[in-house]
């Protein structure tokens, strides 16, 4: 978290790319502090980098992609091969696989959610979506874990959180 931003408040980042910070707390005590970015879908394009053989750590993604903003992608096994579904360059991988964020909110903007300390379940990140007063639609769960990985090179809103491993799959955020 860049400086000492105030928690809970939108900054803008890019034209159609805004990053906020919210403290998120579960019943049972688990805390963490969790970077959200939200896309005006009309002020970017969206791709998908799959690479199993030749995987990056997040900031390598960042400098070949030359991206407005990078998140993790799905589920790989050992072999950096992707476990679901994946279509990347028009070429299809995988084949269709249920689980559950990156989400849409109901005014129709995409938002990445990072947390970058393994203290929720998915049980409780489901609750602290629904509670939350980011108007959330629909929401799928991405790889997280030791590939838990967000950039934004957004001026002053800069975020930078590595992965701790190196990843096949991404999503790419480009400015129009």
């Amino acid at each position: 978290m860049p400086g000492n931003p105030q928690l809970n408040t939108w900054y803008s980042a890019l034209r159609g790319v805004e990053v906020r910070y919210e403290d998120w707390k579960t019943d049972g005590g688990d805390q963490d502090t969790v970077t959200i970015v939200r896309f005006d879908l009309r002020a970017v394009t969206l791709s998908v980098g799959y690479q199993p053989a030749q995987p990056l750590v997040m900031s390598q993604w960042m400098q070949q992609e030359r991206a407005t903003a990078i998140i993790n992608g799905g589920f790989f096994d050992l072999n950096d091969q992707a476990t679901a579904l994946v279509i990347s360059h028009g070429q299809v991988f995988g084949e269709t696989y249920s689980r559950s964020i990156v989400a849409m909110d109901r005014q129709g903007r995409m938002l990445f959610i990072a947390s970058p300390s393994q203290v929720f379940t998915l049980n409780q990140l489901a609750d602290l979506l629904t509670s939350s007063d980011l108007s959330i639609d629909i929401a799928l769960n991405l790889d997280g874990g030791s590939s838990t990985g967000l950039y934004v090179n957004g001026g002053s809103q800069h975020v930078a959180i590595d992965s701790y491993v190196r990843l096949p799959l991404v999503v790419i955020v480009k400015a129009r």
